[in-house]
């Protein structure tokens, strides 16, 4: 049993480890995103403080706009800690993509 956690474990580090940057949607995305660096050493985090929910139902999408300008011809990884319907992480998969990041 040991050897098939490790395996995933260095599978899932080697996967990991194709990314150049983290992109954390806060605030979920923050605890994992940290916990994703140490376990693969990318120490590039950036936050994306975006919001849909208020109370327990989901509205317009808001967000905190900032230049992303350094993940051009990165290759980046969205985190999050859930996903539902899926609006918010597609508004900020589009937001980001027009900062022009490789993959």
């Amino acid at each position: 049993m040991t050897s098939t956690i490790l395996t995933t474990r260095a599978q899932i580090i080697d996967k990991l480890g194709q990314f150049d940057w983290y992109v954390a949607l806060s605030r979920g995305g923050l605890p994992v995103a940290g916990f994703l660096s140490y376990m693969t050493g990318i120490k590039q985090i950036d936050t994306l403080n975006i919001w849909s929910y208020k109370d327990k139902s989901q509205g317009e999408i808001h967000f905190i706009d900032k230049d992303f300008g350094h993940i051009q011809d990165m290759r980046v990884l969205i985190i999050d800690d859930l996903v539902d319907s899926g609006k918010t992480l597609l508004e900020a998969k589009t937001h980001l993509e027009s900062f022009g990041p490789r993959k």
